[in-house]
């Protein structure tokens, strides 16, 4: 009940609804800011940057990188029709969920594809793959900084791991990788036609339909 002053209601608010309703507002600002400004989730990153392009400009594939099975410099294998570069981190959830569920049925139904898997990055560690569907729900596994030596290490692990031994498939490991091709995301995924110029460039990971899909538009494409 409103009390009274000098025969009138007082309708002045208590000063302890005034620093509510103040409380409340500043919540509401801050709420607002962060949604607005927050980087957008890592799956939603995969789903934009996913969707192939045929504009991208030529690049030779002039790189060398360390191969994980001779430990030296050596230049990317290149297949009779198609060549892929996958730019990865050893740690990462999305590249080990590519490399257990979508990588090995490719691989075995697409005669003249060559894969190059690089290393790219210096911490070591294995990512979780998670389940094949739903899709990316495992997690990053980020593991200490180490040297090349480290990064081979753990790419020997990695591929015990995934049981990843396929003919047409190569691993490799490159700590200058990531600069060099100026990423943005893990994977990187590079195709390469077969005079060895950039054909294609996907910043993220793809479902197997959907990497199905870029190579065979590629491939009829005559990259």
């Amino acid at each position: 009940m409103l009390e009274r002053k000098n025969g009138r209601p007082d309708r002045r608010l208590p000063v302890a609804v005034i620093w509510l309703v103040v409380g409340i507002l500043a919540a509401a600002t801050l709420l607002v800011a962060y949604y607005s400004h927050r980087p957008t989730s890592v799956s939603a990153i995969v789903q934009t940057k996913s969707t192939p392009s045929f504009n991208s400009p030529p690049v030779k594939l002039d790189y060398k990188a360390n191969s994980v099975k001779s430990g030296k410099l050596v230049p990317m294998v290149r297949g009779n029709r198609l060549t892929a570069v996958m730019l990865m981190a050893s740690w990462c959830l999305y590249c080990a969920y590519e490399d257990k569920w979508v990588w090995p049925t490719i691989l075995q139904t697409t005669p003249g594809l060559q894969l190059n898997i690089v290393d790219v990055s210096d911490e070591s560690g294995i990512g979780v793959p998670g389940p094949q569907q739903p899709a990316f729900t495992g997690h990053d596994s980020v593991g200490p900084v180490v040297k090349v030596a480290g990064m081979e290490s753990t790419m020997r692990q990695y591929i015990q791991r995934f049981n990843f031994h396929y003919a047409n498939a190569h691993v490799f490991v490159a700590p200058n990788g990531g600069e060099y091709w100026k990423l943005s995301a893990f994977p990187t995924l590079l195709f390469f036609n077969r005079q060895g110029r950039l054909v294609q460039r996907i910043n993220g990971a793809l479902t197997e339909a959907q990497l199905r899909s870029v190579v065979h538009q590629l491939l009829q494409h005559g990259a």
